[in-house]
């Protein structure tokens, strides 16, 4: 969705539709239960797995609701069509926040990690169209104040099409990254065989258990872009972001020609700390 007009335009003509698809369930499910006037308070309901359903149409069914200390709050009651779900008796939280009842009203989609300013902009738009608000802020992965948003979710399509604005700009930025990471890859040159001098960043550091006990194994870069796995040399301290240069037996993947494995390295040196 490009921009925030087309956003509003897509939730209000859906949300239109949703509710005359509602209105049109809640005629035929009216006019069905004109058709059975008695209340049929003496049969049992349906037990499954997914929960209680009512046997017939309409079936009058009573379920209580208690407080946290256990004292009955409130008695309920209502009529059900054949199959509907049937309430049970549960406890309730009284005193709960905005945040808490909004959540036990309706299911709520949530959309995480977007950008306070970006979050704000959406809900000024759409607060007169659907139900949608924000937890606290907090600070992102990159410093900046993020929020959780979340979506009324009676309308799926809606939640969908404010879900997928939301996180365009993630979304644009994963697709950026990975077009530049395979750009780098089809660029660097396969990995060598034999004997072969590697120089370059060390891009992680792992302590690998095996049956002769525990070694430290980091994944280079090598300048030339093709990467390899193999063990620390003893006279390095490397650690992730540094540059190192040595001389091992190295041996190509046989699933990846620009990955391979190297071992017996010699003529080890950390060129520069890491940053």
């Amino acid at each position: 969705m490009e921009n925030l007009q087309e956003l509003v335009q897509t939730v209000t003509d859906r949300v239109e539709k949703f509710d005359a698809r509602s209105a049109a369930a809640r005629a035929a499910r009216d006019e069905r239960l004109k058709k059975n006037v008695t209340l049929n308070k003496d049969l049992e309901p349906i037990y499954s797995d997914a929960g209680i359903h009512a046997p017939c149409d309409n079936y009058h069914w009573v379920w209580n609701l208690y407080d946290t200390l256990g004292d009955l709050y409130d008695i309920c009651e209502n009529t059900f069509m054949a199959g509907e779900f049937l309430p049970w008796d549960k406890k309730i939280k009284l005193f709960c926040s905005n945040y808490a009842d909004k959540r036990n009203d309706s299911p709520v989609r949530r959309v995480t990690y977007i950008s306070v300013d970006r979050a704000n902009a959406v809900i000024d738009a759409l607060s007169d169209v659907v139900e949608i608000y924000t937890g606290a802020a907090f600070e992102g992965r990159n410093g900046d104040q993020v929020v959780y948003v979340y979506i009324d979710e009676r309308c799926k399509d809606v939640a969908d099409a404010v879900e997928a604005y939301l996180d365009a700009p993630k979304v644009a930025a994963a697709a950026a990254a990975k077009a530049a990471q395979e750009a780098e890859r089809d660029a660097a040159d396969p990995c060598p065989t034999g004997r072969v001098v590697i120089t370059g960043e060390v891009l992680s550091t792992k302590l690998q258990e095996s049956y002769y006990g525990s070694t430290w194994k980091m994944l280079v870069k090598d300048d030339r872009g093709f990467k390899v796995w193999g063990s620390i040399p003893s006279s390095l301290d490397a650690s992730r972001g540094c540059r190192v240069t040595f001389t091992a037996a190295i041996e190509p993947s046989n699933d990846d020609d620009k990955f391979g494995f190297y071992k017996r390295p010699t003529k080890a040196e950390i060129l520069e700390e890491a940053a």
